[in-house]
């Protein structure tokens, strides 16, 4: 079997129309219940398909839906097994080789992630040749824009067992997946749910597991939620993400992946989650040395307040570390950093003020 890329095209339905059959501008028109048009690595299913050899074009008036092989997920990092995109819409799909736009309900699906917005438009890495005969490379996904609106839903699995759930909500969002470049248009929402790391304490002169099982189902889960008002930029190289204008975050622990945390009521959160604010706020994934999990690395800046039941937290800068279970305080200058605390509910207030404060939650 030739790969999909090598295979001839092909196209199918109810009735099939060329204009200009032995010109260069041969004009192909394809009517059917569906029509379905595969080749160059590409499957299309609507009900009219129409092709211009001359001018490079494929477009669809109606609903429809495109299928291509793929070897990486949505944001652009590699998957376990290849799999396949799916995008369906409800108006209109144009395609000149190199670009497709698909207009009005879209609905862009792989095995784990689905995307939903109200326009798409997808880049690949290199243009799709419909009259050239022969091999061309497969189609591969350069860059995604989202307009009027997008939400996004992803999940990840090690070894059948789901070890993370994402959300994305915004007005805009473009993904760049060559450069690792995420970028979007608030107001806007993110969040992430994820097993939270365990403390592994090692004997003097023991290594480290080289792999750990994945989690059980009985282990406690992290939520993190993160609501902006201008932006957000991110780099998926390097797993950060940063919010930017009117930051609100929360915290804490959840007791299963659809469980969810508030960030309009403090109770919620518990003993252990924490509600913050900020001006910008930067979200990172980093390895604990011990477990081989990921773990959240905070930094926020600008009238930063950190708080839950027993503390609450004033600085110009605040930095946490999940693996490390410490938080640091920072001032301005002019202004220091201040912590409330209470050692138990109810309990007396101890106040701190200084240009540097660790805290140990």
């Amino acid at each position: 079997l030739l790969p999909a890329s090598e295979q001839p095209i092909r196209v199918s339905g109810d009735r099939i129309q060329a204009i200009d059959a032995e010109s260069p501008n041969t004009n192909i028109s394809v009517i059917g219940r569906p029509a379905q048009f595969r080749g160059r690595g590409l499957t299309l299913t609507g009900t009219n398909i129409n092709v211009n050899a001359g001018t490079n074009r494929l477009w669809i008036d109606g609903s429809g839906q495109m299928e291509l092989p793929l070897d990486r997920d949505l944001k652009g990092e590699p998957l376990a097994k290849p799999g396949a995109i799916q995008v369906s819409w409800q108006q209109r799909m144009d395609f000149d080789g190199q670009t497709a736009l698909f207009e009005e309900a879209v609905t862009a699906n792989t095995a784990s992630e689905v995307l939903r917005t109200e326009t798409l438009e997808v880049r690949f890495t290199r243009p799709i040749q419909f009259r050239q005969a022969g091999s061309q490379p497969a189609p591969d996904l350069d860059r995604l824009t989202c307009r009027g609106g997008v939400l996004f839903e992803g999940r990840g699995f090690e070894e059948s067992a789901q070890v993370s759930w994402q959300q994305f909500e915004a007005g805009q969002l473009s993904i760049d997946r060559t450069r690792g470049e995420i970028h979007a248009q608030g107001p806007g929402c993110v969040t992430s749910i994820r097993p939270r790391v365990a403390n592994l304490t090692l004997r003097r002169g023991e290594e480290p597991p080289a792999a750990l099982p994945p989690p059980s189902p009985g282990g406690k889960l992290a939520c993190l939620d993160v609501r902006f008002q201008d932006s957000l930029s991110g780099d998926i190289n390097n797993r950060k993400i940063v919010f930017h204008d009117q930051v609100q975050c929360v915290y804490g622990d959840v007791a299963s992946w659809q469980s969810r945390l508030d960030i309009h009521d403090p109770d919620s959160l518990g003993e252990t989650g924490v509600k913050l604010s900020a001006d910008q706020l930067s979200v990172a994934e980093a390895i604990a040395p011990l477990t081989g999990r990921q773990t959240v690395e905070l930094e926020a800046l600008g009238n930063v307040i950190a708080e839950n039941r027993t503390y609450t937290a004033r600085a110009s800068r605040l930095t946490y570390s999940e693996s490390k279970d410490l938080l640091i305080l920072e001032g301005n200058g002019h202004v220091p950093a201040e912590l409330a605390h209470q050692k138990f509910i109810g309990g007396p207030v101890l106040t701190s003020a200084a240009r540097q404060i660790y805290f140990w939650p």
